[in-house]
């Protein structure tokens, strides 16, 4: 137990047995969020030893105790929070949950049913509700829910990836793959979470997913700059010298970039205040450098010395690989 978790438990029991109840369950809200099961637990029992009429500290406790691996000890806590409150949503969100995992879907659909009739404005009604109508086989009803879901989140990137990952895991790859596009449209990004999900690992085995990603379908908004450079260095699956030299260069120029790198035997790309493809030019073979930035991000003259020092650096780079290869 940390230090924060030991004064954050001393401070709470002292509230106790008369102290105030709503503090104490705030800490141990607190080290549930801290990932702290067992003190919240500990926390909890002394709130319910004077007051077993607590709803929201069986609530928690259920949560707490799920957490440790205390699966029917849980559910009796949750239960018993429900009985006490049923208008506590979060306890039957908990309850839809824990009757999926229980592959009971039935139930979970009463549950997230009576999630929505609390809260019909809830952003996560459509995506649960969608997802066990799913798992009943009610294609039509699930994929009107996700479809609402998307509209909920004015087609973000994220709302098109969790609609793939419930189609993927019911086995609808088509779908799957439908939404999969989406979301890569809306955020490129979301091609690397992809590669290393394994809810997509039986989809990743299909044509249709090793096609998608493989393909860079970027496209510029309107006015953006674009420069290329040429490098005899070229893009290639095995060696990654031009692909070193480029990380080299934004490091030696102090650009800052996303660590992440998504790389294929095609291309790759590197983020950073502008947007780096490297590839292999299929007429000379040379490798292809390749900085694009919407047009509000630079004006021209920084967008120009930005780039004149870019390649440079990587020309410097490369040449101090060639040297110490001998070449």
């Amino acid at each position: 137990m940390d230090v924060m978790t030991t004064l954050l438990l001393g401070l709470a029991l002292l509230l106790q047995p008369a102290g105030d109840a709503a503090v104490v369950l705030a800490t141990a809200e607190e080290l549930l969020d801290a990932s702290q099961p067992a003190p919240a637990a500990q926390l909890l029992d002394t709130v319910l030893a004077h007051d077993d009429s607590n709803a929201r500290a069986y609530l928690l406790r259920s949560t707490a105790r799920f957490l440790m691996g205390m699966i029917a000890e849980g559910e009796t806590d949750l239960l018993r929070s429900l009985e006490l409150d049923p208008q506590m949503r979060q306890g039957w969100l908990n309850l839809g949950a824990l009757r999926l995992s229980k592959r009971d879907y039935t139930a979970a659909l009463d549950s997230f049913l009576t999630a929505e009739k609390l809260d019909r404005t809830a952003p996560d009604n459509a995506i649960n509700l969608g997802a066990v109508l799913l798992l009943l086989d009610r294609l039509e009803e699930a994929s009107t829910k996700f479809e609402e879901h998307v509209r909920n989140e004015a087609g973000s990137g994220a709302a098109y990836y969790l609609v793939a990952t419930n189609y993927a895991m019911a086995g609808y790859s088509a779908l799957a793959l439908r939404h999969l596009a989406q979301a890569i449209q809306a955020d490129e990004k979301t091609r690397l979470r992809v590669r290393t999900d394994p809810n997509f690992d039986e989809l990743a085995r299909t044509n249709g997913f090793l096609q998608l990603m493989d393909t860079d379908k970027f496209v510029y908004s309107p006015g953006s700059y674009v420069t290329r450079h040429e490098f005899n260095a070229p893009y290639a699956s095995t060696g990654a010298r031009l692909l070193n030299a480029t990380l080299d260069a934004l490091s030696e120029l102090q650009i800052p970039h996303d660590p992440r790198v998504e790389a294929n035997p095609r291309w790759a790309l590197i983020w950073a205040d502008m947007r780096i493809k490297l590839s292999r030019d299929p007429s000379n073979g040379r490798g292809v450098v390749e900085a694009s930035a919407p047009a509000a991000t630079f004006n021209p003259q920084t967008w120009r010395q930005r780039n004149d020092a870019l390649a440079a650096a990587i020309t410097l780079a490369l040449g101090n690989y060639g040297r110490r290869e001998g070449r």
